[in-house]
């Protein structure tokens, strides 16, 4: 039998610390995004709750085609001391991991995770490389827990935020942060057949089935008794994908529609939103060749301009029924579960690497994790209202991009990848997203102290990619 120990102090007391462990997406937002995990259920007793005699199953890809099956028992609950789950069936021959909570002097809490297990291999470079990746995988844990419980945001008063575009990749990342910080959430959530509301198994959470192109007068009968208080609008149709007529028609109308539907839902609730969200795009400006962009620079006139004025028009539409109305000019999202990283590093899972030497372009980007902080951040910021730049402080040239890739991720081949291949692509996706020059500067958030987690794309696929 083999153990591992972990353990950290945190600036919060225990009965905070304890229940925050109770939160309904607490695995969801500890687990690392290099680990690729999904839930396959949740089962919890009638007159139960999870950590003391709930089941969770899951699926954890360790390759391109290849998941492993969990599965897991809460027993041995003790309120405000400790509590464990047991693995059922899994990987190991055994698995048992204890959480354990100590109260400390001057309202401050020792966590520790004990883990006791038995590989069906018993083979001294697997255990090292079992230690290994348990020592990666909860130092990141223990970083999260402190930050969320530590941070001078946490929602104590439990106010309700709602969220259109729950499901796309920045959602899913954004709602079990929002979950953490002690939120409750009413989840708008595309379906083109019905707008109800549809029961969650989450507790804290609301899901509501929405059509956004549906021209009928939507009044929710279970928002009547719900003061909601933010508002974060993240609808609309992916922008990666051949530029095809229906495709740029389909993210125009998409991100219109869902726009004007919010705010249809506001005024027909009767709803007092204090602070509404928007995300909008950096591809909003004209690119700048010598200078950095910062949010009061020139707007561009390419197709994608075009569509993010077009977009924040209706977005400003808020300003009459909200006391604030903020217009997220996002950058490229780094995450490894969507998007430009993605896709990015896909070939590289095969050991198959890139190169680009002519592409001298700037490209700004933001960690997902960055771009949710921020967002809590904004809520919380009285004085932020308008465009707010979404990106790290530092934009990244695409080559020195792709050397990056190279160095972490070690590829066997590297192909350098010729323009004119790429320029099949479209003139969209070509000048107006891979290779348009976007030196842009997060001036908003910089004046106002936002304090970065990732400073630049080095720094962000350090903490996402082993």
């Amino acid at each position: 039998m083999y153990e591992f120990k972990y353990s950290s102090v945190i600036n919060s007391g225990i009965n905070k610390v304890f229940n925050w462990h109770k939160n309904s997406m607490v695995l969801e937002r500890l687990t690392p995004p290099w680990e690729d995990i999904s839930i396959k259920s949740v089962d919890v007793p009638e007159n139960s709750f999870l950590l003391k005699s709930g089941q969770v199953s899951i699926n954890q890809r360790i390759a391109p085609f290849l998941k492993i099956p969990w599965k897991v028992k809460h027993i041995n609950y003790k309120g405000n001391r400790s509590f464990e789950d047991k693995m059922i069936y899994g990987p190991f021959k055994y698995w048992s991991h204890k959480h354990i909570f100590e109260k400390l002097p001057n309202n401050r809490t020792m966590i520790t995770d004990l883990i006791h297990y038995e590989p069906f291999i018993k083979v001294k470079k697997i255990d090292s490389y079992i230690k290994d990746r348990l020592k990666i995988d909860f130092n990141y844990r223990h970083k999260i827990t402190k930050h969320d419980l530590e941070s001078p945001f946490y929602n104590s008063k439990q106010e309700t935020i709602m969220v259109a575009g729950s499901t796309g990749l920045i959602g899913s990342h954004l709602i079990p942060i929002l979950n953490s910080f002690g939120f409750k959430i009413i989840r708008l959530r595309y379906n083109k057949r019905k707008n109800k509301l549809s029961k969650s198994k989450k507790e804290g959470i609301i899901d509501i089935d929405w059509n956004p192109y549906d021209n009928k007068k939507l009044i929710f009968n279970v928002l009547k008794n719900i003061k909601i208080k933010y508002l974060i609008n993240l609808a609309g149709e992916n922008i990666l994908g051949y530029p095809t007529k229906k495709k740029k028609n389909a993210i125009i109308n998409s991100r219109v529609a869902s726009t004007q539907s919010l705010l249809n839902i506001i005024k027909d609730n009767n709803i007092n939103i204090d602070c509404a969200l928007h995300a909008s795009a950096i591809g909003i400006y004209e690119e700048n060749n010598e200078s950095a962009i910062t949010e009061n620079s020139a707007k561009g006139s390419g197709f994608l301009a075009r569509t993010t004025i077009e977009w924040e028009k209706e977005q400003n539409k808020f300003n009459n029924v909200v006391n604030r109305n903020i217009n997220m000019r996002i950058g490229a999202v780094l995450s490894p579960k969507g998007g430009m990283l993605k896709n990015l590093i896909t070939p590289y899972k095969f050991k198959i690497g890139s190169k680009m030497d002519y592409a001298s372009n700037h490209i700004s980007t933001i960690s997902i994790e960055d771009l949710c902080r921020a967002i809590i951040f904004i809520i919380n910021n009285k004085s932020i209202s308008g465009p707010v730049n979404m990106v790290s402080p530092e934009s990244t040239k695409l080559k020195i991009i792709f050397d990056l890739l190279n160095q972490k991720l070690n590829p066997i081949l590297k192909i350098s990848v010729p323009k004119k291949l790429l320029s099949s692509l479209g003139k969209e996706i070509t000048d107006e997203i891979l290779f348009a020059n976007h030196n842009i500067i997060p001036s908003v958030l910089n004046q106002n102290l936002f304090k970065f987690n990732n400073e630049n794309f080095k720094s962000s696929i350090q903490g996402m990619i082993l």
